[in-house]
Order: structure tokens, then C-alpha cells, then sequence
């Protein structure tokens, strides 16, 4: 068995993220920690890494034409092999969110719908929704524990519009801008929506009182988040290597948007937003060793 390449297949260096979407879910929402909520923490790694394969089922011929070196493009595992996956990823997630915490089985199918539908809906609704469909994505998973142990209305209630529209938006910019992966894009555009993700973590330092201590942590995410870019200002075009290399490093930095979100509340206490930093780390160490693209 190829360990490596089904590693790669399921992008492995992001999985570090759908754990601190839980915990900093759990935390946001305020959800009393107890032994069953690892049943949601193993339902969103589930349904994430069931969506890494289909996207790459989905991309196939694509890969393949490009020569893209993907597992499956360049033959180290098979299609059907991944065509199993998925069903054990996705159908399993099913399966234990109804037997052991049907609390959360309605919220583990939208997920897993919103997945398949960026994944399957095909090359001109991805075009269209893709980014929207993926900030969705993100967003739930940070309301995931909340929407199992209070409901969807209740949920975005205590965990906040704020945090979890910050997080949306995040994604939202950052996909708009890896749509430009394929292509390459001119260095003004890719800025600005550049400009626009790292801004996004902002939306929940817009409340009373200000949270003093999420500014700072905000102020070095936008200098991490846009130093490459910055640097990278005087070439007028970005070729595709450049923008995949810069959506790297913007996903290794997501998990800071829900940090800065812990910070800004005044009911946690600030040494969990920790997490997201460390995170961020663990993504990037990963990274080296399992490239996501």
C-alpha cells in the first residue's frame, strides 16, 4: 500500500485545520467539553478528507492532461481505489453521525452535499459558485459543534456572525484567487484579492468594547499574509506557480481567522487562541513533506 500517495491524495497537511475548526467551533460556542465530542471532531476530518478525494476524482482527465503530478494522474493509485475512498469517507461519516450523534448528522449531510456539489456540479458551477460554495464549506465547519449541540439559528447565535462571516469571507477572496492557479493572474488582481482575504479575519474586531487584544494579532496576520505578495509587487503577471505557492501559504494561514475571533471574545480566555498560530505551523511543516497542490 502506497501510505505516501493516499497521504497526498487526501491532502493531509490541511487535515490539522478541520480539528482547529472543532475546537475553535467548541470554544466560540461555548459547548462544555466532554469525551463525545470527538465523535464531531472525526465526522468533519471525515468529510474533508472525503472531499479532497473527490475533488481529485473529479479533476482527473484534467490532471491528466496537464501532467499534473496528483496520485491519481500519475498513476500511483488507481480511480476505483478512490472511488472506495470516498464511499468510506463520506458514507462512514453518514453512518456514525446517525448511530452514534445524530445531533449532528443533518449538518454532516449539508457539509457533505456542499463537497460534492463543488466537486461534481461540474467546471461551469464551480466557476460560478465554487467560492461561495467552499466559504460555506468552511463556515459550517466552524459552526459544526455548535449546530449539533444548539441548532443551525442558535449556533451562529453564540458563536457569532462576526467570526463565522470573518471565516466565509476569508475563504470566499482566498478561492476567487486560487481560481487563478490554472491561468496565472495579473499582479494588481491577485493584490487586491489578497488585500481583501486578509482584511476578512477583521470583521469580528467591529463590536463593544473593542477587543483590544485581537488588533495586535490581527495587524501581524495582514504582515504574514501579505509580505510574499508585497514582495512580489513590481512583476506584472504572476505565473500559476506563483499563485499556487501563494494560496499555499493563505491556507497554511487560515487558521488565524478563528484565533483572532477567540480573541475578540471577552468569555475566552485568550490563551486558546494559540491554537491557531500553532496550527498554522503544523500546516506548513506538513506541507513541505505532503505539497496540497
Amino acid at each position: 500500500m502506497n501510505a505516501r500517495a493516499w497521504l497526498r491524495l487526501t491532502r493531509c497537511a490541511l487535515a490539522p485545520t478541520m480539528a482547529w475548526d472543532w475546537a475553535a467551533g467548541a470554544l466560540l460556542a461555548g459547548v462544555a467539553w466532554r469525551v463525545e465530542l470527538l465523535i464531531p471532531l472525526a465526522l468533519l476530518i471525515a468529510i474533508h478528507q472525503g472531499g479532497m478525494v473527490a475533488n481529485d476524482l473529479a479533476d482527473l482527465r484534467q490532471d491528466r492532461a496537464e501532467g499534473r503530478r496528483r496520485p491519481l494522474a500519475d498513476g500511483s493509485l488507481s480511480p476505483a481505489a478512490a472511488w472506495i475512498a470516498l464511499a468510506v469517507f463520506h458514507g462512514g461519516a453518514l453512518g456514525l453521525a446517525a448511530f452514534a450523534y445524530p445531533a449532528a448528522l443533518e449538518a454532516t449531510a449539508f457539509l457533505i452535499g456542499i463537497a460534492l456539489l463543488y466537486d461534481f456540479g461540474g467546471r461551469g458551477l464551480r466557476a460560478m459558485l465554487g467560492p461561495a460554495l467552499l466559504a460555506t464549506a468552511r463556515a459550517g465547519s466552524l459552526l459544526f459543534v455548535g449546530v449539533a449541540e444548539y441548532g443551525a439559528e442558535a449556533a451562529l447565535e453564540h458563536v457569532g456572525l462576526a467570526a463565522a462571516g470573518g471565516y466565509a469571507l476569508y475563504f470566499l477572496f482566498l478561492s476567487r484567487f486560487a481560481s487563478r492557479e490554472e491561468a496565472g493572474v495579473d499582479s494588481r488582481n491577485g493584490i487586491a484579492l489578497l488585500v481583501m482575504a486578509a482584511l476578512a479575519p477583521a470583521v469580528p474586531l467591529f463590536q463593544k468594547p473593542f477587543p483590544l487584544a485581537a488588533a495586535p494579532a490581527w495587524i501581524l496576520f495582514v504582515a504574514l499574509a501579505l509580505m510574499p505578495a508585497w514582495r512580489l509587487r513590481s512583476q506584472r503577471e504572476w505565473s500559476p506557480g506563483v499563485v499556487q505557492g501563494l494560496v499555499r501559504r493563505s491556507l497554511g494561514l487560515a487558521p488565524w481567522t478563528p484565533a483572532i475571533a477567540l480573541l475578540a471574545r471577552a468569555d475566552v480566555h485568550p490563551a486558546w487562541a494559540l491554537g491557531g498560530p500553532l496550527t498554522s505551523m503544523l500546516v506548513g511543516r506538513l506541507a513541505r513533506r505532503f505539497p496540497p497542490e
